[in-house]
């Protein structure tokens, strides 16, 4: 049993949506375009992001803040801000380009919300389908 003094502490590390601003500013900060080893050392520094929590291991062979800034990388794409030039290349967009933090967190909510919409839709299809087979 663990006692009261050995208990292990969690490092809070940031969510992905928290490290989209850093991952984008890096990229600019970059010329426009970075590797994602890169741009995770430049995002993780704007990000005050600690060795402690880059330690963190996540189960994919990368610390668990490399794997939040995956998530990161892929809103910031979804959302026109970023793209895949090439593999492990990422560039910013001209709508990345200008877009400030409020317009990049709106225009993440709406990306979301349009993905839980069409979730919703694809469920409901399919539920119906089913239904159809069952009267059938």
């Amino acid at each position: 049993m663990i006692g009261q003094d050995e208990r292990v502490t969690t490092l809070s590390i940031p969510q992905y949506h928290e490290l989209m601003w850093p991952a984008l500013q890096a990229t600019k900060e970059l010329g426009g375009s970075a590797t994602v080893s890169k741009m995770n050392e430049r995002a993780m520094a704007a990000a005050n992001v600690t060795k402690e929590q880059q330690a963190v291991p996540h189960k994919k062979g990368m610390s668990e803040v490399e794997y939040r800034f995956h998530w990161a990388r892929t809103h910031l794409k979804a959302i026109g801000a970023l793209e895949n030039s090439a593999r492990g290349i990422w560039t910013v967009t001209d709508h990345g380009r200008s877009m400030s933090e409020p317009e990049m967190r709106a225009a993440n909510r709406e990306w979301k919300k349009s993905l839980r919409e069409q979730r919703l839709a694809q469920l409901g299809s399919q539920v119906a389908e089913a239904e159809g087979r069952n009267n059938a």
